[in-house]
């Protein structure tokens, strides 16, 4: 028995438990009989396997547990090389012919990205708490992962390497998705960041699994998962704002959706339990709802636009973010403005800059940085920039 099969009731009571619980045992303790609760216990655990059912399973059925094949791929074990070091220089790193991944961690510095070359079995690529320069890796791979990084470094992982599966999250700021070389190669792309642009720049990707977790939905969100309505299987989205599934658009359009994982936030309970008892097709996982959301520092406003500090760590972020059109001076798309200023604004890192329709943001290191860049910025669109 699949959850499908479950009553309406059976799976209707489930959903309200997990949603306002959490999964407990509590959640499977009204299955009628084994069947019933190896389908419910596969909503938010599809490989389950016949020593983790029983370890759900209430008292009175857990004897009953029969031996069962698992339903998904066991996950494959890499050859994994890591590499820690605060400046690394991959010409000097002794090659492992039988590395099938690579970790670095902790690098201030890296160069010499043109010897992975010599790594003829490199499949998956990590960076873990590093910053990249303006170079970064080139060519193919089967993963790419960045964590607790900046949006210059994400940028600089990304640019120039494509691969099957990503995985950015960012210590802080934003990520452009625009920054992706070839989204026609993505099939699974987890994001974590305060926020994300040009979500649009991947209606053409051909998405399997999409996993993406910001303060506020993008505008863009719901007319960029329609478009993966032949091919996406697993969508997990989460944010700090209430949202129900009439913010993700039409999600009867996504034909083959087998998972989706969303906040429970009580402002749209009902709405999300009327449409996962109404979609047995698809296994509904209620998360438990993001913390509030990191505090915004506003250390000054200069010449009529505010500069915000971001602190992680020892590390620290300056971002300036504004509408030009509203001031009066600007009435263009600004990423026109973005690509003049990238090209004009040498000292500004690739991954400074990045905009939608309405906006442009900026994200430096340092207030004297951000205040440079509103000088620059304010020069361009009244023309007295060369």
């Amino acid at each position: 028995m699949l959850h499908r099969d479950v009553a309406s009731p059976a799976l209707r009571r489930f959903y309200e438990l997990t949603f306002d619980h959490g999964e407990t045992e509590a959640c499977y303790a009204h299955a009628v009989d084994v069947d019933e609760f190896l389908a419910l216990a596969r909503v938010l655990h599809p490989s389950l396997t016949p020593a983790g059912a029983r370890s759900l399973a209430p008292a009175s059925l857990r004897d009953a547990i029969p031996e069962f094949p698992s339903v998904g791929s066991s996950v494959q074990e890499l050859r994994t090389r890591v590499l820690r070091s605060s400046d690394l220089d991959l010409a000097s790193v002794e090659v492992d012919p039988e590395a099938e991944a690579l970790v670095l961690k902790g690098a201030r510095s890296v160069r010499g990205w043109h010897h992975l070359e010599r790594w003829t079995r490199l499949a998956s690529l990590s960076i873990i708490a590093c910053t990249l320069g303006d170079d970064g890796p080139d060519g193919s791979f089967a993963t790419l992962r960045g964590f607790d990084i900046w949006p210059t470094t994400a940028r600089s992982l990304v640019h120039r390497a494509t691969a099957r599966d990503i995985e950015i999250a960012l210590a802080r700021g934003t990520m452009d998705l625009r920054w992706l070389r070839d989204p026609t190669k993505i099939e699974r792309l987890t994001v974590s960041a305060e926020r994300v642009m040009r979500l649009s720049s991947l209606q053409n990707a051909p998405i399997t699994h999409f996993s993406l977790s910001v303060r506020a939905l993008p505008k863009s969100i719901a007319e960029t998962v329609a478009h993966w309505g032949r091919t996406v299987r697993r969508l997990h989205v989460s944010c700090q704002e209430p949202f129900g599934p009439s913010h993700l658009g039409d999600l009867d359009g996504l034909g083959i959706l087998e998972a989706l994982l969303v906040p429970a936030f009580p402002e749209n309970r009902s709405d999300w339990l009327e449409f996962a008892t109404s979609h047995p097709n698809v296994g509904v996982t209620f998360l438990r709802p993001p913390g509030p959301a990191p505090k915004t520092h506003q250390v000054s406003i200069y010449r009529g636009l505010a500069i915000h500090k971001h602190q992680c760590g020892r590390n620290s972020l300056y971002e300036v973010a504004g509408d030009f059109s509203e001031l009066g001076l600007f009435d263009r798309d600004h990423g026109d403005l973005e690509d003049y200023l990238r090209d004009r604004l040498e000292w500004l890192s690739p991954g400074a800059l990045s905009s939608e329709a309405d906006e442009l943001r900026c994200q430096v290191d340092s207030k004297v940085a951000a205040k440079r860049f509103i000088d620059a910025a304010l020069a361009a669109v009244e023309g007295r920039l060369a």
